[in-house]
């Protein structure tokens, strides 16, 4: 039956999201998809662009956002590096990103906790469909 030939459709799910709060949007859409067994596809409000290049750029974003140093104050994943005068508004540490390690008693916890499954969710939906989270994570982060 070498002949035979299956076609079959692939089902995803699009996610419209805003690039002004897109940690936020992939913190919702993460949850709101964590059982999926469908796809990612990502389209940004006002936009008209949708498939594989604008969720990679959808990953690309969410990454850049992650270092951004005003967000890292809000909600302190990373340990912070010496701000350079190239590079004052995000996180570029030489050896990667560092986890922040924080009290158990610390307000900024639950927030931490809530990125952190985003985060793993995100990078988990990525590799399944073959994307790329390009967040410069220190070796240790993997340990």
């Amino acid at each position: 039956r070498d002949s035979e030939v299956w076609v079959g459709s692939l089902k995803s799910e699009l996610a419209r999201v805003e690039r002004d709060n897109v940690l936020l949007q992939a913190e919702n859409a993460m949850e709101l998809t964590r059982c999926s067994p469908f796809s990612l596809e990502v389209q940004f409000d006002g936009e008209s662009g949708f498939g594989r290049a604008v969720t990679q750029g959808f990953y690309t974003l969410v990454a850049n956002e992650l270092q951004r140093r005003t967000a890292n104050r809000e909600v302190p994943l990373w340990v912070e590096d010496e701000s350079s005068e190239l590079n004052e508004d995000f996180l570029t540490p030489r050896r990667g990103l560092l986890v922040q390690p924080l009290p158990p008693d610390s307000p900024a916890l639950p927030q931490v906790e809530r990125r952190f499954c985003m985060l793993g969710r995100l990078m988990a939906k990525a590799i399944r469909e073959g994307f790329v989270v390009p967040l410069p994570l220190t070796p240790a982060f993997f340990q």
